[in-house]
């Protein structure tokens, strides 16, 4: 069940959202602002069946799907009772589908699209932000870099090495601009299916302006967000990725979708 946008959560009916995203988009950066505003739970992967952390939470929980749903909303949720997910189109269909890896073989859309819709079906009055990237070539250059050295987020001011980047690979560049187009179009036939409407918030808008793109993220979420945020997280672009991004349209072109 899908809340009205124009009803705010109350004591009884406290928020409940997802950050839906798709790998490199702004997601983590977003979800820790939220964190930081205390009133917007902790929103974070929850269902990544891949990670030790989801193992041992799922299993600590009870081992069941409502268990551990149950478990998540006890203690994850803000002193309010908001609660929030970071999820990824693929990682909320292997979790209802059992999946103890991250495979888009599980999250084809007939099915994927089900499981999807039973995992949003245990939350009352969700609301959904959409986290999306204008820049898909620059998404899918960040996407093989983070596959390539491991390194997904670095806290701002950490002056730890960076791991060496990888050489220029365009078949490798392309297979990761497939993939996010993949999850992505997952999310956009979802909401569709749905009906349910979407909050979208552009990492470039939230990057230039976190300040506007929180007022109007807190608007919609019906919990307002006043509070002057800074991100706590380094952004990664640097000469390396712009010159990733220029050789491979320079070797592939522009892809479609940015061009219509």
């Amino acid at each position: 069940m899908t809340q009205s946008q124009n009803a705010a959560p109350t004591a009884d009916a406290p928020l409940r959202y997802w950050v839906c995203s798709t790998q490199r988009s702004g997601s983590t950066l977003l979800c820790d602002l939220l964190a930081q505003t205390g009133a917007h739970g902790a929103p974070e992967e929850f269902f990544d069946t891949r990670k030790a952390v989801f193992r041992d939470l799922y299993d600590a929980a009870g081992g069941t799907r409502e268990q551990y749903l149950a478990w998540l909303v006890a203690h994850r949720s803000s002193p309010n009772g908001a609660f929030g997910v970071k999820l990824h189109w693929n990682q909320g269909v292997g979790f209802m589908r059992g999946a103890r890896a991250d495979l888009m073989a599980h999250a084809r859309l007939g099915t994927g699209a089900a499981a999807v819709r039973k995992l949003a079906s245990k939350f009352d009055g969700l609301r959904y932000v959409w986290v999306r990237r204008e820049d898909r070539v620059g998404q899918a250059v960040s996407l093989y870099r983070a596959r390539n050295t491991n390194q997904w987020v670095r806290p701002d001011g950490d002056t730890n090495a960076r791991r060496p980047d990888p050489a220029f690979d365009a078949d490798e560049i392309a297979r990761a601009l497939r993939w996010l187009t993949r999850v992505d179009t997952g999310w956009q036939r979802y909401f569709g299916r749905v009906g349910a409407p979407a909050h979208v918030v552009h990492y470039e808008r939230l990057a230039a302006d976190p300040s506007a793109v929180l007022g109007d993220l807190g608007t919609h979420l019906g919990v307002p967000i006043t509070a002057q945020l800074a991100p706590r997280l380094e952004r990664q672009r640097d000469d390396w990725s712009t010159e990733m991004r220029e050789r491979y349209i320079e070797a592939r072109g522009v892809p479609a979708e940015l061009t219509s």
